[in-house]
């Protein structure tokens, strides 16, 4: 057998072979938001700024840290006769001042466009917080065109939504694992910020 830049053409044709393969497929498209069921722990931090009545109780807490469990759910789905992507959050995270001991997180959401290999925008049409029992989600033609981003980079896929102003989550997604964080401000009344560890 001839031989050709010290291999045979059997090895290079084995070579060119191989690499028309999967191993050789060009690198799916970043920007996916993956699909699964996770469940996890997370912790936070509540900070109250409101002033202080003078008929409260005195032991009412001004700042409160506690771990809480949570669950994260991404699916394909319909609503209202059209795919979407559905997120649904829920957080058991313990009485808190002025805020339900549970939230209950759920999204709906359309692919707004790539903006490059790596990153997806994403419209949130539909969403709810902690919803009464049988209340439905309804597609909300109005949504503005963009209101989350989704970006691979080296191999973490990190998505970042304000699902309304100053309510921020940013999940990092890499194999079976996700970490979450996120935040909600208001300058005259407080904070809670969490951090979340979810695996599938």
């Amino acid at each position: 057998m001839k031989q050709r830049y010290g291999l045979s053409e059997g090895v290079i044709l084995a070579i060119a072979v191989g690499c028309l393969g999967p191993g050789c497929a060009a690198p799916q498209a970043g920007g996916v938001l993956p699909f699964g069921d996770w469940s996890g722990h997370g912790l936070f931090v509540y900070e109250n700024f409101k002033p202080a009545k003078d008929d409260a109780d005195s032991s009412d807490p001004r700042s409160i840290h506690r771990e809480y469990s949570t669950t994260l759910s991404i699916q394909p789905a319909e609503l209202d006769g059209r795919d979407v992507i559905k997120m649904t959050i829920r957080s058991k995270r313990g009485e808190l001042p002025d805020l339900m001991d549970e939230t209950h997180l759920i999204v709906a959401m359309v692919e707004a466009r790539r903006v490059s290999d790596s990153t997806v925008l994403y419209r949130s049409v539909a969403q709810q917080l902690n919803p009464e029992p049988g209340e439905r989600l309804e597609f909300d033609d109005a949504a503005p065109p963009a209101g989350a981003s989704c970006t691979t980079l080296d191999g973490v896929t990190t998505f970042i939504i304000e699902y309304m102003e100053n309510f921020v989550d940013v999940f990092r997604f890499k194999g079976n694992r996700v970490e979450k964080r996120g935040t909600y401000f208001n300058k005259k009344e407080g904070f809670v910020h969490w951090t979340e560890t979810l695996r599938k």
